[in-house]
């Protein structure tokens, strides 16, 4: 058992493995919120304007997503849909739901899906790589007309700033714990033998980070397969 404060440690490369936890339910659900306040409007708002020879063309985000159907692109239409728009909400709307009942005290239905899917979401949600392809397109389109990054560019700036902060501040571990407490659920540790560890017969679940015999098919706590 750590001390209040307290880190653990790696005895074979020094990597910390454990540590008191910096954020709380609250810093997680905030930034989840404003996350999705932000999301919605940065898919509202124009993201760029190209004004060619006296006429202005605006486009957003769901605009872009048109264009490159029309115009027989359709695979990399549904990949920008998704990354852009359905993996984003999809991720905020499944951590608000897991956060928002938690902060009542209450037990979310499906929790451990739930987390499953957040965690499986979250390779998909670059919100930093988009900007730089919104940076790239303004970069070549001001050689063609006057490209003006549009309010929905802003937004989605201020996105991936609050994101960065969300992907921080939204630690699993600690949700985890939360749940574990109002469940009245056991630490995983306490119901291992001592000389399974030293057999090297543990495994750690990479969804949860719940401790495990090795040779478990599937995580006592979330349902996840181990490897």
């Amino acid at each position: 058992m750590l001390p209040h404060g307290g880190k653990a440690f790696c005895e074979r490369c020094g990597a910390e493995l454990y540590g008191a936890a910096r954020h709380s339910i609250d810093h997680a659900l905030a930034l989840a919120l404003g996350s999705a306040v932000l999301c919605v409007l940065a898919n509202v708002f124009p993201l760029m304007t190209l004004s060619l020879q006296g006429v202005d063309v605006t486009t957003t985000i769901f605009g872009t997503v048109l264009a490159l159907y029309q115009q027989g692109m359709a695979v990399l239409a549904a990949l920008v849909l998704w990354v852009a728009v359905i993996a984003p909400a999809l991720l905020l709307a499944s951590m608000i739901y897991v956060l928002l009942p938690l902060r009542l005290g209450r037990m979310p239905v499906d929790f451990a899906r739930v987390m499953r899917l957040i965690h499986a979401l979250k390779p998909w949600v670059m919100v930093e790589v988009f900007m730089l392809g919104v940076f790239v397109a303004l970069v070549k389109l001001d050689k063609v007309g006057a490209a003006f990054a549009g309010p929905g560019s802003w937004l989605c700036f201020a996105l991936m700033l609050v994101f960065a902060g969300l992907s921080v501040g939204f630690d699993a571990r600690m949700v985890w714990r939360v749940h574990d407490a109002l469940s009245g659920r056991l630490a995983s540790g306490r119901r291992l033998d001592f000389t399974m560890v030293q057999r090297g017969e543990v495994a750690v679940c990479e969804q949860c980070g719940e401790l495990g015999g090795a040779h478990d098919e599937a995580c006592l706590r979330c349902g996840a397969r181990l490897h």
